[in-house]
């Protein structure tokens, strides 16, 4: 189900007006507004629609951030806009390893909220739980991309180095989820 043909009446209403205004004017670097919990995805996707900016909205509790994850997609049409930027399972003091895939989607949604948009600007909704959580600087994650394309040339050892070097892999016999490195003879498989 689509919404999208709701939101240039949703934005054509006074206060959102208003609101609208001073957003494309560029003025606020921040803008809160008081609306009721079921009205939420339809103001943010109001907003949004014409906003060429990243957004971020902060939800309360991390059920609250995926619900509105699922009720953005519906209003906007554009599942792949909306991105959840999951916190991590184990709290700062537990020795447990953090779950890869939460990390793998923590990273590839950092880089949304600073790439120039074409049109459509990503929308990240976090918990102030996912956000307080410590992450990789921009600066950071810039040094440890690599870029490997097909028929470029890479020396194995100065990459498996640099795998180690960022910490993120661990190296096993078998590749079979993020976070996981290995090397047979001139093959190196990453996750």
């Amino acid at each position: 189900m689509k919404l999208s043909g709701l939101l240039p009446l949703i934005r054509s209403t006074s206060a959102l007006g208003d609101a609208l205004a001073a957003l494309e004017q560029g003025s606020p670097q921040r803008l809160v507004l008081a609306v009721s919990d079921g009205a939420k995805a339809a103001t943010i996707a109001a907003l949004a629609q014409g906003l060429s900016c990243p957004i971020l909205v902060l939800a309360a509790r991390p059920d609250r951030a995926r619900a509105l994850v699922e009720e953005l997609a519906v209003w906007l049409g554009d599942e792949g806009r909306v991105s959840l930027f999951p916190e991590r399972d184990p709290l700062p003091y537990e020795r447990l390893a953090p779950d890869p895939e939460a990390v793998r989607e923590r990273l590839r949604i950092l880089p949304l909220l600073s790439a120039p948009s074409d049109g459509h600007a990503p929308i990240v909704v976090a918990s102030g739980q996912a956000v307080a959580q410590r992450t990789l600087s921009p600066q950071a994650q810039a040094e440890a991309v690599v870029i490997v394309g097909v028929g470029s040339p890479l020396e194995p050892e100065s990459f498996l180095r640099h795998l180690s070097a960022s910490g993120g892999y661990r190296f096993l016999p078998l590749v079979d989820e993020a976070g996981q490195a290995s090397r047979r003879g001139g093959i190196i498989d990453v996750f």
